[in-house]
């Protein structure tokens, strides 16, 4: 049995904003009743999107190979052009008025097993955390533009946040550590007596936005920390996202660059 979904241009765009926020991280997408919820590769993060916005109903769909993928989508938006989205009994098609890509649905136990869908239940479980919020930091645009430069220079993967003295900094670590350079990226007053380092994936902040807000949480007895990222995707409708990544929180000296 078949159904189709119309995509306006704006709807277009807004799920192929999604896909490019992805890709880097995730080698497959499962969305499950129009939402995301799965972590990256290396299960360092998890994502949760909701894209009712875009398909206005509870779909399902997998997608492997959402790299390449992306790139053959991208050659409608680029056109902007009217889409809709079709589903038959073996998979479905992203197609306009003249042309059409269909893509076999994967079989689940083939989907990365990173990249499968969190029930909630499960999610709640992973992000049992404590109230208290040691630390709220919005990144904006200029911030994001010099990580994305720290990053691509340093070749890095991972960001440390580092507590002394009062004060938390963000710091971008080099992939390799002859280099003897870090990048410290900002630097913000913390009212919570806490001493230590946290080291999360950069991936996370690299998902094209202009603002991200981040958190900081208590995990498992103060022996962890839990860090949300929210934003949105998406020009004319936006889709909120959400990105947790967990870290031991550990000795200052701990940790070498």
């Amino acid at each position: 049995m078949s159904k189709r979904i119309e995509l306006s241009l704006e709807k277009y765009e807004t799920f192929l904003s999604v896909i490019k926020a992805l890709k880097d991280s995730c080698t497959d997408l499962s969305i499950r009743n129009g939402m995301i919820c799965q972590t990256d590769d290396l299960s360092k993060a998890i994502f949760k999107i909701d894209l009712s916005p875009v398909f206005g109903e509870r779909v399902n769909l997998l997608m492997s190979s959402i790299k390449v993928k992306y790139d053959l989508l991208e050659t409608f938006r680029k056109q902007r052009v009217p889409m809709s989205l079709e589903f038959d009994e073996r998979g479905y098609s992203f197609q306009d008025t003249v042309s059409r890509l269909y893509f076999v649905s994967p079989v689940e136990q083939f989907i990365n097993p990173s990249n499968r869908f969190i029930p909630q239940e499960d999610l709640d479980r992973k992000l049992s955390l404590e109230e208290e919020i040691i630390l709220e930091y919005t990144f904006e645009s200029l911030i994001l533009k010099r990580l994305h430069a720290f990053v691509r220079g340093l070749s890095a993967t991972r960001i440390m946040i580092e507590f002394k003295n009062g004060f938390a900094t963000w710091k971008v670590l080099p992939s390799d550590k002859s280099m003897n350079t870090v990048g410290d990226l900002s630097r913000v007053e913390v009212n919570v007596d806490i001493e230590g380092i946290a080291v999360f994936t950069t991936q996370p902040f690299l998902i094209g936005v202009e603002e991200l807000k981040s958190k900081i949480f208590y995990q498992q007895g103060k022996t962890k920390l839990l860090l949300q990222l929210t934003s949105e995707l998406g020009n004319d409708i936006k889709v909120p996202i959400d990105i947790w990544g967990i870290s031991n929180l550990v000795e200052n000296n701990t940790l070498c660059v």
